[in-house]
């Protein structure tokens, strides 16, 4: 074979590598979707999920689950409350509430 040849089978061989990488690449695109229920809309980003969104006498919550290969990978919540309260007392309550499902489960 020529060197000629050679450059041209080379050249050929790295277009196409090229080519079927930058497909995949289009393909892993992130899509957003758009949460919207009940007066409240945001984006979740590709592989968030809203696990649980409810209201109590407190304000309204919502649990988010961020999955990778079919399992939950970063979870994160958002609270809206309905009057101000200080930092020190929204983490006391929290912990609060952590401790009692805790107790509830029997876990140790």
């Amino acid at each position: 074979m020529s060197t000629k040849r050679i450059c041209i089978l080379l050249f050929s061989v790295l277009f196409l590598t090229f080519s079927c990488s930058q497909k995949e690449e289009a393909k892993k695109t992130p899509t957003i979707e758009v949460y919207q229920k009940d007066s409240i809309s945001f984006n979740l980003p590709s592989g968030w999920k809203v696990k649980q969104d409810y209201t109590t006498k407190d304000g309204r919550f919502l649990e988010l689950d961020k999955y990778s290969n079919f399992r939950v990978e970063s979870t994160m919540a958002i609270g809206i409350l309905n009057e101000k309260q200080s930092p020190d007392s929204i983490v006391a309550t929290q912990l609060e509430n952590i401790r009692l499902f805790y107790q509830k489960i029997n876990f140790k």
